[in-house]
């Protein structure tokens, strides 16, 4: 590899038949028989806190936590010392940005607790004692100092004038952006070390993470048949709600399609049962997948829902969130590609969404029942694709097609 002044470095790949190299956006991505890795340039934020001998107030607030781990009484001087520069807010988030780039979880740990320890110093201030841990925003640390400069006036006899009584009380202290910044990242954090992990398999940069997005992370985890920590994820990050009902119905398919897949794995059920634990996965309900396994295995009734139960919950449509529209359908879908026609009947019951409705129905060659859906919502256009549907099918099933159109 050739850096950008001329030096170089050797990579050997020994005992290796196939190497690709795919550039990416801010490194190159190395796919081997083996393995996948990543090589990057070291990012400058890192370089400026790392290097031997830097001064900067980053690293200077690493060696302050490192020496106040280590039961130093110096770390709070070097501490108060980059107070006084005015550049602890820097320090603070060269810290936090510099964890975002490590790939190392100790390093990472490292920097984001040098980042907490300087957070400590942010609000020590007399004039400032009210801000939580990094700051307060402006407009409420407006008010806080306008109060109290009123005391500090009181004490020495000058009374001021009293302000309106309808003037608006003092909102709710939030916490600063450097704050804010300092939970995202370590959000951040992980899920790239979720995403790094070899049993996943899916390694991104912090720059291809902001790049893509929460979003688009959930939608390729779905594509690469992961939708358990796509669901995860989309509920950790409380993103929006057609996101968490897509990730939610992607693991109810991936549930139905291996219960039917592997026999062992059923331990016997019935449809209305199968069913039943899609629905509570589309819901979110939380349970352990693991424990009602186990619990149907050994014969326990414990965690399996009852008979009364099923009854109740699958013809009661009513209790289903306007979120899960469509999703029941695609659940049903997945069901019936699995050879589950069964559960695919039950989970079509407590779909409302008439267009997603009709076409799964049609998928699953219920042709009246589609019909009359359609016809009971009196949509035209359903209904016609509803009877042309209805036509291909009479026509591809009968010897002669010309019968078929009668």
């Amino acid at each position: 590899m050739v850096g950008p002044y001329g030096d170089w470095l050797r990579f050997p790949y020994e005992q290796t038949e196939n190497l690709h190299i795919i550039p990416e956006i801010d490194c190159c991505r190395i796919v081997t028989d083996h393995s996948t890795e990543l090589l990057q340039r070291v990012p400058p934020t890192t370089s400026l806190l790392l290097r031997i001998g830097s001064i900067e107030p980053g690293a200077l607030l690493l060696d302050a936590c490192d020496a106040f781990e280590a039961g130093s009484a110096s770390s709070d001087e070097a501490a108060r010392a980059i107070t006084k520069t005015g550049l602890l807010t820097e320090a603070i988030e060269s810290c936090t940005e510099a964890a975002t780039r490590e790939f190392d979880v100790v390093m990472q740990k490292r920097l984001l607790r040098s980042a907490s320890y300087g957070m400590h110093f942010s609000y020590k201030d007399p004039v400032e004692r009210w801000m939580p841990m990094g700051g307060a925003t402006t407009d409420v640390l407006t008010k806080k100092k306008k109060a109290h400069q009123q005391h500090l006036s009181e004490e020495e006899g000058e009374y001021p004038e009293e302000e309106d009584e309808d003037e608006e009380e003092d909102s709710p202290t939030r916490p600063s952006k450097t704050a804010m910044k300092f939970v995202a990242a370590a959000q951040k954090l992980r899920i790239i070390n979720a995403l790094r992990s070899p049993s996943v398999g899916f390694a991104l940069t912090s720059s291809q993470y902001d790049a893509i997005g929460p979003n688009g992370v959930v939608a390729r985890l779905v594509m690469m048949k992961r939708p358990a920590l796509a669901s995860s994820i989309a509920e950790y990050l409380g993103l929006e709600d057609n996101v968490r009902s897509f990730a939610r119905s992607s693991k109810a398919a991936a549930f139905v399609s291996s219960v039917a897949a592997t026999a062992a794995a059923s331990g016997g059920r019935t449809d209305a049962e199968i069913a039943e634990i899609a629905i509570r996965i589309l819901r979110d309900e939380n349970f352990s997948m693991s424990t009602i396994l186990e619990d149907k295995t050994s014969g326990s009734t414990t965690t399996t829902p009852s008979s009364t139960t099923n009854t109740t919950t699958l013809s009661s449509p009513a209790t289903s969130n306007s979120v899960l529209r469509g999703s029941y359908a695609a659940v049903a879908l997945a069901a019936h590609r699995a050879g589950k026609a069964g559960v695919a009947n039950l989970l079509l019951l407590l779909e409302t969404s008439v267009i997603d409705k009709v076409p799964a129905l049609i998928s699953i060659g219920s042709h009246a029942d589609a019909a009359s859906v359609a016809a009971m919502a009196r949509d035209t256009d359903l209904i016609f694709l509803s009877l042309m549907e209805f036509e291909k099918y009479c026509m591809s099933n009968a010897a002669d097609p010309n019968k078929g159109q009668h």
